[in-house]
Formats: structure tokens, sequence, C-alpha cells
């Protein structure tokens, strides 16, 4: 079992130093979340990048020298979040991925998605490769009680420093809910009845304290631009149609900027009056628009195909919740009155409150992920942390989809400096 007893170290730990110190602060970066390379007693540049993460996410002086402060700092982050010296945390890990729900459950047709159950498996591939124990949940197997379940099974096997990932990917949506500031709660849309981040939060409660969750959510969490896209999405299908009857089958880079650029300008408007005034905005989603049509063109594909949203419509949602009122009040009481978390749960999720996440396109391959899944996929290995890999991801989409991380309990800097997905 590793000794905490600070008077091992001796001396200020710096690059270049090799010993058993050195060694012995290697196991308390790997415990904390922070990959040293080899445990090996030699302080080179894997451990140099371990411990300036570490002192980045504790506030400390970020300059690669491990002195008392740092010293105290990382005993604290170890010993304050519960996990024994010497005990090599356990990770858990729950992906759910649905293309079609029940249609027998909803009283509306829910349109189907295509890239949520690669995304799912693209996902539990990733976390298996971490070390997590896996599990899955696909299409009629992910209901809300085998979802229920799932996150409670979790919660009985894991303690303080252990961790549990849960991914979804499919439609998303919100209902009404005067106790939220903004009136509405948001959902995920599963194969028999939409799950309410209410349900969600009461969960977290049956965590041990320090248990890290990690939620990472490929889905619609819409608002007023929703509106917008459902406009946007009907004009730009018509349009097509009408090009496909005059067999337009290339479409010259002058004709597509023209294309893109008119567009933009009625895009714009419409997404004024949704409230979405950012700078960009039209453009980004007028260039996605033409970008697939020019796309579907020349593969003398189907033509009015954009990237389809993982929404369900809000008027929808809210029929749902209407029409089956008595089960989706029994749902919120059982939540209700849940024992506040005491685990540490961080959310990474595709869009904000008031956007659609995209279902994605195709790859060279034919592979299909969620515009989100596919740059975290790209982008996670490279990053520092949590907040990095946030960074990344948000850089390279557009500006109609920007992913967020919120942390649903208080913020824990240690947990949010680690590598992502360190077990």
């Amino acid at each position: 079992m590793l000794s905490m007893n600070r008077a091992v170290f001796a001396r200020t730990l710096r690059r270049g130093d090799k010993g058993e110190d050195v060694r012995q602060l290697q196991e308390m970066l790997g415990q904390a979340g922070y990959d040293p390379g080899p445990i090996d007693g030699d302080f080179g540049p894997r451990t140099l990048a371990a411990v300036q993460a570490f002192q980045r996410a504790a506030g400390l002086v970020v300059d690669g020298a491990v002195g008392p402060l740092t010293i105290a700092a990382l005993t604290s982050a170890l010993l304050g979040s519960g996990a024994p010296a010497g005990r090599k945390p356990v990770g858990l890990s729950l992906h759910i991925g649905l293309n079609n729900v029940d249609p027998a459950s909803y009283p509306f047709h829910v349109p189907p998605l295509a890239g949520c159950i690669n995304d799912a498996n693209d996902m539990r591939d990733l976390a298996q490769q971490q070390g997590f124990r896996v599990r899955q949940l696909l299409d009629g197997a992910a209901t809300s009680a085998a979802v229920i379940d799932g996150i409670r099974a979790a919660a009985g096997q894991l303690a303080a420093g252990d961790i549990f990932l849960l991914t979804y990917s499919g439609h998303g949506s919100q209902v009404p809910d005067p106790a939220e500031d903004d009136g509405r709660s948001e959902t995920w849309v599963l194969w028999d009845r939409q799950l309410i981040d209410d349900e969600l939060y009461a969960l977290w409660g049956l965590f041990q304290p320090d248990v890290r969750v990690l939620v990472i959510s490929d889905s619609c969490h819409s608002g007023t631009v929703t509106r917008a896209l459902e406009m946007l999405t009907a004009q730009v299908s018509r349009a097509t149609e009408q090009a496909r009857d005059t067999r337009l089958v290339d479409l010259a880079p002058a004709d597509a900027t023209r294309l893109e650029l008119s567009l933009a300008e009625s895009m714009a408007a419409v997404l004024q009056q949704a409230g979405d005034v950012r700078p960009g905005a039209s453009r980004d989603l007028a260039a996605s628009v033409v970008g697939s049509l020019v796309g579907a063109w020349g593969a003398e594909r189907d033509l009015g195909v954009i990237d389809r949203p993982r929404l369900l419509d809000l008027d929808d949602a809210r029929r749902d919740v209407l029409a089956r009122a008595e089960l989706y009040r029994d749902a919120v009481d059982r939540a209700a009155g849940a024992p506040t978390p005491r685990c540490k749960v961080l959310l990474l999720s595709a869009c904000q409150d008031n956007q659609t996440a995209s279902d994605g396109r195709p790859d060279p391959t034919g592979h299909q992920n969620g515009a989100f899944t596919r740059e975290l996929r790209q982008k996670w290995s490279s990053a520092r942390d949590y907040a990095d890999l946030h960074a990344r991801i948000l850089a390279d989409m557009p500006a109609t989809q920007s992913p967020n991380l919120f942390w649903s309990t208080p913020r824990d800097a240690a947990f949010e400096g680690q590598r992502p997905l360190t077990v």
C-alpha cells in the first residue's frame, strides 16, 4: 500500500529527477487521475505534464516543480476524495442509444435517427479501452425502467474515488416545469417514455460521496431556435424537390456561394425572430445546408436531406406529458424528496438548452455519428482535461450548436482537471 507520509518527500522534485520519491509521486498522480506515464521513478515529460495538469486544477502555480504545497494538495485530493491510498479506482459505464422509439408508446410519430446506435457502440468501445466495465441499452432495450435500474445498479457498486460514465444519444426535448428558472425541464426520449432531468438528479443522490459521475449527452435540449430549424428544413426540402425535377447533378462553386448567401439572408430573419442573434449563426446554418445539398447532388442521392436535429418537437413533448399525465406525475413524485447528491456530477452535452444537436452525416466509409460525438471521438485523447476537451470540441462546431460543460453538483476542480475518461 502506498504511504501518504509527506516526510518521504525530502526534496523538491523536478523534471530529470529519479528515485523512489519520484516513483511514489507517479503512483499518487495516477491514483488522482493524472497519467504520469510508466511508474518507473523517472521524472520525464509525461510526469511533468501530469504534475502541471494537477497544479492547474488545484489552483497552484503551474511550474512543474513538486514541493510541499503540491504534495499537500495531491495528498488532500486523494484522502479528501475518500479514495484509500493504494486502492485502484473502479470504472463502470452505461451507453444508451436510440435510433427509434416504440411507436405504440408515443401518441405521435417520432422521426427515426441514424447515428445514435453508432454513438453508443463507439463510446462503449472507447470506455472499454479505458478500463471501464461496460453495459449497453439500445433501442427497445432502452426503456425508462432499464435506464433507471442501470444507474441504480452502478450506484450500488461504486465507492468514493470510483467513476460512472453515462452516455446518451437520441432525441431530446423539453417539457413545462414551473419550478425551473426557464420554466422547462430537459428530457431524454427513451423507448417507452421521456426521462425527465428531475429523475436523473434524484438518481445522483444514490451514489456514495465523492464518486465521479460523467454524463455525455448527444441530444437536443431545444429552445426557441427549434422552430426556425423546422421551418428551414421544410423550405429546403421543397427547394431541393424542385432542383431534382430539373436534374441538377453538379453545382458550380460560384453558384453554391450565391445560394449560401441567399439562404443566409432569409435564415437571419427567421433566427432573429426566434431570438438567436449570435454573429455568424445564419451563415453557419446556411453553409451546412448548402454543403449537404452539394454532397447529395454529387452522389446522386435523395435530395432534401440536411442534418437532422435530434429533437422531439416541443409541442409533441408537451402532448405526450398531457396524454400520459399520471405516468409522468408519478415519475416526478418519485424523484421529489431525493437526497442531495454527495457525488460529483459533470455533464458534457452536445448543445445549449436553446439549441439542437445534429444527427451528423456519414463519413467517407459510410459510418455516421452525431456531430458532437464525432468531434469528441477525434479530440478526447489529446485533451489535457475536461475543460480543454470542451474547448477543442467547441472550436470546430458551428455557431448553431455550442456544446456545454456543466456541473450538476458543486464544481470539483480535481475531477475537471483529470485527463478525459480516466478511471
